[in-house]
């Protein structure tokens, strides 16, 4: 009773961190025919977490042919949270399998492998602790480097957790810490830059940083001061603009007696978010949407003129620089979303 008791707040924990939305969230319907892009729109693919009340989907959407294939079904009992796709279509999931008959699905994700011949995900990585959680997958462009979130119990016998940011070399089968207290990794196309949200233990303030892939020199290059919340990011296929998403300028979204307690949201995952873009090279960040949706994550189209993500009102497109915004697929997507060009 007492240890589930501390699973449960131990997800809890994970669900303040993250914010994310589980099976229980409101969703949309789910259509029977997706509307397909016009024959000027670029090709590839789509891949996206269909899911509603009872069911949990990972989907290819074929952009040319504007057709769905389920790649993996989720069991009734488990639970997938995340996943990440390679431009060689390697599938990473963050992936609680089902547990024990009898005993209750917590959540715990760990680091999965879908394989192509459609069989049950592989672990890649060991489990030390039970209480663990992987989380944030995303591939290196080379598909070689897997990063990750990592949730893990304190060595000092605390009671506490850590949260660390962590890459995973899927040749040689071996892990290692990039960055402490990271979530949100994403690196750029040509692999030299990492994308992540750092944030502070004691205050939850959380800033959008660039460092190089293997964590070193880092720089803040969006403070949270300048926002409620902020996640998710994505870089353009040349890598000169970063996207990411965000509530609104936190002046403006706060009450006075907020702005004078300091209060601060810790994430903005399960709030009303937009997406904003600046220059990898600095600036100020411009606002491109104004949809207030929850659950953003995205991704440019592979030629780079447009933008493609998921929420849980629906999957969105739009130009890159957010002209002609409009809905795609009228289904539920949360958390994840890639798009693929033809191999």
């Amino acid at each position: 009773m007492m240890r589930a008791m501390r699973r449960s707040l131990i997800w809890l924990f994970v669900l303040a961190l993250l914010a994310g939305c589980g099976r229980d969230t409101a969703v949309s319907p789910i259509p029977s025919t997706p509307q397909p892009l016009t024959p000027s729109s670029p090709q590839g693919g789509l891949y996206f977490i269909r899911v509603d009340r009872t069911t949990q989907e990972l989907v290819r959407y074929d952009v040319a042919e504007g057709t769905s294939t389920v790649v993996f079904t989720v069991p009734e009992t488990a639970w997938l949270k995340e996943m990440a796709v390679s431009p060689a279509g390697q599938i990473a999931l963050a992936y609680a399998p089902p547990p024990e008959e009898g005993s209750p699905q917590y959540g715990f994700t760990g680091l999965y492998r879908l394989p192509d011949d459609g069989s049950a995900p592989v672990e890649l990585i060991a489990r030390g602790s039970p209480d663990e959680i992987f989380f944030n997958p995303g591939w290196s462009p080379d598909g070689r480097m897997l990063y990750y979130a990592h949730l893990s119990p304190a060595e000092d016998g605390s009671g506490n957790f850590v949260t660390t940011l962590e890459r995973l070399d899927t040749a040689a089968g071996e892990s290692e810490i990039v960055v402490d207290n990271a979530i949100w990794p994403r690196l750029s196309p040509d692999g030299r830059t990492l994308a992540y949200v750092a944030f502070d233990p004691q205050t939850q303030i959380y800033n959008l940083i660039l460092a190089d892939a293997d964590g070193r020199n880092p720089h803040i290059l969006v403070p949270m001061g300048d926002f409620l919340a902020l996640d998710a990011p994505m870089f353009s296929p040349d890598g000169d603009t970063l996207c990411f998403s965000a509530v609104s300028p936190a002046d403006s979204s706060r009450s006075w007696w907020e702005i004078v307690l300091g209060i601060q949201t810790a994430a903005a995952h399960n709030l009303p978010s937009d997406w904003w873009c600046l220059p990898t090279a600095g600036g100020q960040p411009q606002r491109l949407t104004n949809l207030n949706e929850i659950g953003l994550y995205g991704a440019f189209s592979p030629d780079g003129r447009e933008i493609g993500f998921a929420s849980q009102g629906g999957i969105y497109r739009m130009a890159a620089d957010g002209r002609n915004l409009e809905k795609w697929l009228d289904v539920s997507a949360l958390d994840s979303f890639a798009w693929i060009g033809d191999s």
